[in-house]
């Protein structure tokens, strides 16, 4: 056995590494994206990591509105396919069939292409506010807020100092204390 006849594999990483430095990488993507395939399938076709390749192309600006682009490419195709699937129904199986897939149709291209196929409700407002800043106003209220402040400030201080000037609160001593009970037989006297 020749060394020409043994040709390693060099593995999926080596082949991604040497397919993004490819130049028309990315306009492969894009066709096959628009005709329909997925990321994962060519992931699977080139014998690449899905994830890094998912990875590669949204780390990129440019890469990643390409493939938003593809991907409502692939949404309008399918939509025109469901029309010509409507038009071939002939039994309520076919029926049933056709608005399975116009639906999951309908859902994925309002997704990847929401200006053509979205539900789109917006509203639009615009406020002018016309009215002139009264620079006296405004200096106003920033002093009647200081004054509430200050006069909280105040009124909180003082009551602390009322509790301070108060006498402290008498330590009772364990020894001069009396039980409960006996206290409670001296003031109903003799029985």
């Amino acid at each position: 056995m020749s060394a020409e006849a043994v040709v390693r594999d060099p593995g999926p990483m080596a082949r991604f590494e040497a397919l993004i430095r490819e130049e028309g990488t990315m306009g492969v993507i894009v066709q096959r994206i628009a005709e329909g395939a997925t990321l994962k399938k060519i992931a699977q076709d080139w014998e690449v990591p899905s994830g890094r390749l998912a990875q590669w192309l949204i780390e990129d600006r440019n890469r990643n509105e390409l493939y938003i682009n593809a991907c409502g490419l692939r949404e309008t195709f399918r939509a025109d396919e469901i029309h010509a699937l409507a038009d071939d129904v002939k039994d309520k199986l076919g029926l049933g069939i056709a608005n399975l897939k116009f639906k999951a149709t309908q859902w994925a291209a309002a997704k990847w292409n929401p200006s053509r196929f979205g539900d789109s409700t917006s509203v639009s407002v615009r406020v002018k506010d016309e009215r002139v800043l009264d620079r006296d106003a405004m200096v106003l209220e920033a002093a009647r807020g200081l004054a509430f402040v200050w006069s909280e400030g105040a009124r909180i201080a003082a009551s602390r100092e009322t509790q301070r000037l108060l006498a402290p609160p008498i330590e009772a001593h364990s020894e001069s204390v009396e039980p409960a009970a006996a206290v409670v037989k001296q003031q109903r006297g003799p029985i």
